[in-house]
């Protein structure tokens, strides 16, 4: 997809040998000190203190500040794997090539890091990885990610610890631009020792990690109940949840400080310190986000279904006063201009106000996903595109779910009954 002019271009890492201790240790000290002054960090268990490198690290994904989260409890800086962009800030890359961090490119399919993953071992470093690739949304681990990860395993032959970070989520939502001050704890176990990563297949392997690796926020919280204090908790809770549940509208939903409602019917819940939902009026739908969400993105399928039943021609979404930005791994992110983002069947459309048109083959789009809350950002081409929304209770996330059913289903669907 990209030259390899390009790609090494963006080479901006240092040799994955053990970063100096001393240096280490004061970055983490200071990070230790900041975090603590933010969230309340407790250790449940850890099994690495007698365990020697090289061995490797999965941690769920929640929180901007998983990385150090994980390695506050570490004696060393763990060897992460991290997006690439984050070189690009010379700041970021002095920090993460201080770590011996690994960049790798999301929009680059071809593009691998476990050469350097297998270099960083055989110079006995602790490697890191974030199976799941991005900060949930709900607070709830995605299993589906783990086939690839227990390949990855068996390739790097080291044993594996998994981290779990519970209370991560209610401290620092996905969704939310603030932290909120609470328990946020954190449990090393050895998962796979040494010899059984050399007798277990990939599939025992998936099998092992996924039961140690699985965490349910909500669920967790129910039995705890840890409060998390802040102002405004649900603010920009609409970045998540896009549909209501009472008059089953799109883009109606408004937060305002502790409350969420709905523009079009009034529907009203506050989220509360214990990070549920509780209702203003007799009916409550659900108490908390992570089912909200699952609600949500049922009805989006079967919205889209319906639509592409009744004309496979229409719109499907479609929000106005939208900022198009393009840009690649070489060049700033420029603005195109204003207009209507729409999508129609298999493809994204953008019309610019003034009239110029753009049009994204959803087969071609790659690593679609949300950056600063908001921003709709995918790969096409050679190019990065990113879309702002003007009106600040548009989800963007509701784009990333849509597109990734019709990519997933719908064109399997399409293949099968062609086959």
């Amino acid at each position: 997809m990209f030259s390899k002019d390009i790609v090494s271009k963006m080479d901006y890492y240092k040799e994955v040998k053990k970063p100096n201790r001393i240096i280490g240790k004061t970055l983490f000290s200071v990070i230790r000190k900041y975090l603590n002054f933010k969230i309340d960090i407790h250790l449940e268990e850890n099994e690495t203190k007698d365990l020697k490198p090289p061995y490797l690290i999965l941690a769920n994904h929640v929180t901007y500040w998983d990385p150090f989260l994980v390695n506050l409890f570490i004696n060393e800086p763990i060897c992460y794997i991290a997006e690439s962009v984050y070189f690009r800030n010379p700041i970021l890359r002095f920090f993460l090539n201080l770590a011996g961090s690994i960049p790798k490119k999301r929009f680059v399919s071809h593009y691998s890091p476990i050469k350097r993953m297998i270099r960083a071992k055989e110079n006995g470093r602790i490697l890191g990885v974030f199976p799941e690739g991005e900060r949930k949304w709900d607070g709830t681990t995605n299993e589906l990610i783990l086939h690839s990860t227990s390949k990855l395993i068996k390739k790097l032959n080291v044993p594996v610890v998994i981290a779990k970070i519970k209370g991560g989520y209610l401290a620092y939502p996905r969704w939310a631009r603030a932290p909120r001050r609470g328990r946020v704890s954190l449990s090393y176990q050895v998962c796979i020792t040494g010899n059984e990563v050399q007798e277990l297949a990939v599939q025992e392997i998936a099998k092992k990690v996924k039961k140690f690796f699985f965490h349910d926020e909500m669920n967790y919280q129910k039995e705890y109940l840890n409060t998390y204090l802040g102002d405004h908790l649900a603010e920009h809770l609409e970045h998540l949840l896009f549909a209501c549940p009472h008059c089953k509208s799109f883009n109606t939903l408004v937060s305002h400080e502790n409350v969420l409602y709905c523009a079009q019917c009034n529907y009203r819940v506050i989220y509360n310190q214990y990070g549920f939902l509780k209702g203003l009026q007799k009916k409550l739908y659900f108490d908390n986000v992570r089912d909200w969400n699952r609600w949500q993105n049922r009805f989006l399928k079967d919205y889209i279904m319906r639509k592409l039943t009744e004309d496979d021609q229409g719109i499907l979404l479609e929000d106005e006063n939208v900022e198009l930005l393009e840009g690649s791994f070489t060049k700033p992110f420029m603005s195109i201009g204003l207009g209507r983002l729409s999508l129609k069947q298999m493809k994204i459309f953008f019309t610019v106000f003034e009239g110029k048109k753009y049009q994204f083959e959803l087969k071609k789009i790659t690593g679609m996903n949300v950056q600063f809350h908001a921003v709709l950002e995918f790969g096409y081409n050679e190019d990065i595109f990113r879309f702002i929304f003007k009106n600040q209770h548009i989800s963007a996330y509701k784009w990333v779910q849509a597109v990734h059913y019709l990519k997933n289903e719908v064109f399997n669907i399409a293949k099968q009954s062609v086959g």
